[in-house]
């Protein structure tokens, strides 16, 4: 793992994980306001430490 944050090429794609976080967020937050929360709340501990 530790090379894969190391390489500029295949460290871009821990982002996705982000990315995916955020958009289920999105989706559920008409429905399931706390699940969208968590979701947030992880998708943005992941930004800070890939970042």
């Amino acid at each position: 793992m530790a090379d894969d944050f190391a390489d500029p090429a295949r460290a871009f794609g821990f982002f996705m994980f982000v990315a995916a976080t955020c958009v289920l967020g999105s989706r559920l937050v008409e429905q399931r306001h706390g699940v969208a929360l968590v979701m947030l709340v992880v998708a943005t501990l992941a930004w800070l430490l890939l970042a």
